[in-house]
Order: structure tokens, then C-alpha cells, then sequence
């Protein structure tokens, strides 16, 4: 897209935790709830969130009888996977590295989704 543009200082985790936030709220019996994320980068907002937080708060929130596991998808060189594993472990959900082939990204969501289902 023209005129789009990185501004940096990327707030991953507050990002993720208000996303859960929201999908816990919209959650629905006999559907495919996930949070799907994916992410070129890292967490750089200093301010938000820390991990240590973030997985704290989405212990705090997970429910065995409303799963909602976070699909999440490192796109890049300088995607935080390890990061972004441990978020996922938390919820149940899985984490992909595709650091060349964007097109696999497809793939790899319809793939996770049956898993799911």
C-alpha cells in the first residue's frame, strides 16, 4: 500500500493482550476462535507491556472451557519467533517462521486451522 510507513516502536505485546482481550469478549460456542498474528518485527514499546507481563496476563485470562490459542506467524528476518513462542505456549496455540516464502502463509493458517477444529 503507497504511503504506508513504518513508524517503529512497535507495541507487540500491549497489541496482543488487548487483541486476546477482544476475542475472549466475542468468543462463540461451535466456531473457530483464534487470534491470528503476524509480525515482521519485535516489541519496541518500552512503555507497554513486557513479556513477563503479557504471558502473565494470558495465563490470568486462558479458560479450558472457552480455548482461544494464538496462531502466531514470524514473517522475516527480525520477527521475534522465540518471543512469540512462548506467547503462543500459553494459550494452547502454535507459532510459525516463514522467514522467505510469504506465499506459505496460507498454508500455514488453513493447516493450523483444522488442527484446531
Amino acid at each position: 500500500m503507497q504511503g504506508l510507513r513504518a513508524a517503529g516502536d512497535t507495541g507487540l505485546y500491549d497489541t496482543i493482550g488487548a487483541a486476546y482481550d477482544q476475542m475472549q469478549k466475542a468468543w462463540k460456542p461451535n466456531a473457530q476462535n483464534m487470534l491470528v498474528v503476524m509480525t515482521d518485527g519485535k516489541n519496541e514499546d518500552e512503555s507497554g507491556l513486557s513479556l513477563e507481563q503479557l504471558l502473565d496476563k494470558l495465563k490470568a485470562s486462558a479458560r479450558a472451557d472457552r480455548p482461544l490459542p494464538i496462531l502466531a506467524i514470524a514473517v522475516g528476518p527480525k520477527a521475534d519467533a522465540t518471543a512469540l513462542e512462548q506467547i503462543t505456549k500459553v494459550t494452547g496455540g502454535r507459532t510459525f517462521l516463514e522467514r522467505n516464502d510469504v506465499s506459505a502463509i496460507q498454508q500455514i493458517i488453513l493447516a493450523f486451522a483444522g488442527r484446531v477444529s
